[in-house]
């Protein structure tokens, strides 16, 4: 699990360069170069098979237990500095809104320091709609 973690960190880092005033732009070239919405949907494929698997047959594993729930909170807040700063297209505003209910299935096996995984997906909406944070927004595309 420790290249998992690893991955997750390098992610969650680069993410919190775009949380500054003005942005990293080291942050916006890193994940341009990871292809954008590409990115956007793989991170949303591994959150949902993460999600996906501590609800199902790993559930008892308390090794994948501890290693999902970190892996998971590292995704979720790389999701919120992400669209804190870029633009959102309809599919992704999707997976956010499908992510939600698995999220609220896993909450009970996830430990409380994981507890605010829900809120923080909620936040990402916020941030994908708030009317204030639009103008301002990057494109990813660009």
């Amino acid at each position: 699990y420790r290249e998992c973690q690893f991955v997750a960190l390098c992610l969650h880092d680069m993410a919190q360069g775009l949380s500054f005033s003005p942005v990293d732009p080291r942050s916006i070239a890193f994940f341009a170069s990871l292809g954008g919405q590409k990115f956007v949907k793989a991170l949303f494929d591994s959150l949902g098979l993460l999600l996906r698997d501590l609800t199902g047959e790993r559930a008892g594993d308390q090794a994948f237990l501890a290693h999902a729930g970190i892996a998971i909170q590292l995704l979720v807040e790389t999701i919120l500095a992400y669209f804190f700063a870029f633009k959102a297209v309809a599919d992704e505003v999707e997976h956010v809104i499908s992510l939600l209910p698995q999220v609220v299935t896993a909450q009970h096996i996830l430990r409380e320091e994981h507890a605010d995984i829900g809120i923080k997906l909620s936040l990402a909406l916020i941030c994908m709609f708030h009317p204030r944070l639009g103008d301002g927004k990057l494109d990813i595309a660009k």
